[in-house]
């Protein structure tokens, strides 16, 4: 009997030593989906009841990931998948420059209402694609049909300081395509403003393209005129520097905007 008990106990702390190295393999740029198999094989961790779901998490964050490695965590560990917690693995692989259109569909449909969850940072898993400033425009406006297809009201919900998805991706160089698409989902959003009074206009001179700033000026001219209590002359004074051509843009559109950023 006490043998047995402390085998039991052996065997449990090589389990948990096997979980950490695995863990460690998750985030490691060795990452592989014929690599996870052999390694969660060999160290006996196909364990369908196992609960902890740091290696979702960690995968999705690492760029090397793919659907084979999603398909893999997913065989092998599904006692981990629990919708509550899985907006997090969303979050995180909406925010990885290699995420694809079937990964995400993977991870829908494996908890079909998490999309719907909120995060510990306040947002949806739109919020963090529209975050995204390197995955690949046409990808990233696939999965925005998708996530606007399966959660439509994440369209206008705001995160901390008021942040719609637009103003989201306005400050993350998205391009005119993406917002329009946003937009069309909750009509006049271009009007709205974050809490401290900033039009997705003024987050897009931030750091938006030419194109960018001039569809959302188009679709709202007012902007310019907007008093915000945000440190605007700071911002536009950065952004001659380095966005001159958006700025000799709005100059050339609208008398008003020399005198709107002096105010």
């Amino acid at each position: 009997m006490h043998t047995s008990l402390q085998q039991d106990r052996q065997q449990d702390c090589l389990i948990r030593f096997a979980k950490e190295l695995l863990l460690v393999y998750c985030e490691s740029d060795r990452l592989s989906e014929e690599g996870l198999r052999e390694f969660i094989e060999e160290h006996g961790l196909n364990r369908p009841h196992e609960t902890d779901d740091r290696f979702f998490k960690l995968v999705c964050d690492n760029e090397r990931v793919t659907e084979g490695i999603i398909q893999c965590l997913l065989e092998y560990f599904p006692g981990a998948i629990r919708e509550t917690d899985m907006n997090d693995w969303f979050y995180i692989a909406c925010s990885n420059k290699n995420v694809t259109l079937n990964i995400i569909r993977l991870l829908i449909d494996a908890g079909p209402s998490s999309v719907r969850n909120v995060n510990n940072d306040g947002g949806f898993p739109l919020h963090g694609l529209c975050m995204n400033e390197n995955l690949d425009e046409t990808l990233a406006i696939k999965i925005l049909k998708l996530f606007l297809e399966k959660h439509p009201e994440a369209i206008a919900y705001t995160r901390d300081e008021g942040y719609l998805p637009i103003h989201m991706a306005s400050l993350s160089a998205r391009s005119p395509e993406f917002c329009r698409v946003l937009i069309d989902a909750y009509p006049g959003s271009e009007r709205i403003s974050e809490d401290s009074g900033m039009l997705p206009l003024h987050c897009a001179c931030f750091k938006a393209t030419v194109a960018t700033v001039e569809y959302l000026y188009k679709l709202y001219p007012d902007a310019v005129n907007q008093a915000t209590t945000s440190d605007f002359i700071q911002f536009t004074s950065h952004f001659m520097t380095v966005q001159r051509g958006v700025h000799l843009m709005l100059w050339k559109l609208s008398s008003s905007y020399l005198i709107a950023i002096l105010l």
